[in-house]
């Protein structure tokens, strides 16, 4: 034991990379399950909106929207979220699959959507350019 903490202090720049790389893989783990929603690919997000009363909703603005959607998505640009949650609806248990151009506004929309207590909210990973690059439909106009 005594050679072990000889060699942390040794090599103390070695330690603390590896003790950050740690940490960092440790929040990884843990960080998705904090979040309260799920993230997932578009080929399992075919299959959620296959099999359920699932509603999709697109957080980027109006003008993203109208360039290429996903089919019956609703538009609801994040920064007017909070003050719209109504069109939602009221079933909180309704899978909702949230989605913007590259995945950042949908995570931050999923985590305001399980604080407002939608309990099923799942966010498209790498967004609609995931989507496109995996050679899904996208519809274009405002429906």
């Amino acid at each position: 034991m005594q050679e072990f903490f000889t060699f942390l202090l040794a090599e103390w720049m070695l330690s603390i990379t590896f003790l950050v790389l740690f940490i960092m893989l440790l929040w990884g783990v843990i960080a998705p399950s904090m979040r309260g929603f799920s993230e997932l690919k578009p080929v399992d997000i075919v299959r959620l909106i296959n099999s359920d009363n699932t509603l999709v909703l697109d957080v980027r603005s109006e003008n993203e929207f109208i360039d290429g959607h996903i089919v019956n998505s609703i538009n609801i640009p994040f920064s007017y979220l909070t003050k719209r949650f109504e069109e939602l609806g009221d079933d909180k248990e309704r899978p909702l699959v949230v989605i913007c151009k590259s995945g950042a506004r949908a995570k931050s929309a999923g985590t305001l959507l399980c604080k407002e207590g939608f309990k099923n909210v799942t966010v498209l990973a790498g967004g609609l350019m995931a989507w496109q690059h995996d050679k899904y439909p996208v519809a274009k106009g405002k429906k």
